[in-house]
């Protein structure tokens, strides 16, 4: 917790006032004795303290084993609890496939936000490649990366090097 405190207190003294911070959390590993949602309220907690306004709260990942219970709005009850318990904006995540699933979701108070990430950047890739000429934008899936200079570079172009 005390790296992720320090860098979004930093983050925040950086930031102008007007700019949210949006804070992203593995609410849970899904396993027995790992991260859980109860950890994940004491952080949401700490991180309101140091500025964070919205605690985006995905899930699992960390651990290649366990058994994540995957469905739609999988991931709801864990931005619904950190958001009452913590009393700050959550962002819900998980298989929100669509606009009426979303506005549900923050009609009836488990989030302030639903993010439709995956589903909507492939509806629009799809789109793309139907197109004539299309290609996909800001790197997304089959877009070749933006190569990253090595640190000696960057040293020497005047960045600093930790």
């Amino acid at each position: 917790m005390r790296f992720l405190s320090e860098c979004a207190a930093a983050v925040r003294r950086a930031l102008p006032d007007k700019c949210p911070l949006f804070v992203r959390i593995s609410a849970s590993d899904w396993t027995e004795g790992g991260w859980d949602v109860e950890q994940s309220v004491e952080l949401a907690r700490r991180l309101k303290r140091l500025g964070v306004d919205v605690i985006d709260c995905s899930s699992g990942g960390n651990i290649e084993k366990a058994k994540v219970p995957v469905g739609p709005g999988y991931q709801v009850p864990f931005a619904e609890r950190i958001r009452r318990e913590a009393d700050i904006a959550t962002a819900a995540v998980g298989m929100i496939t669509a606009p009426a699933q979303a506005d549900a979701i923050i009609r009836s108070g488990h989030a302030d936000l639903a993010l439709l990430a995956r589903r909507t950047a492939a509806r629009a890739l799809l789109a793309a490649a139907r197109r004539p000429r299309a290609r996909p934008r800001h790197g997304l899936a089959g877009a070749i990366p933006a190569r990253r200079p090595d640190r000696r570079a960057r040293a020497h172009a005047g960045h600093e090097i930790d």
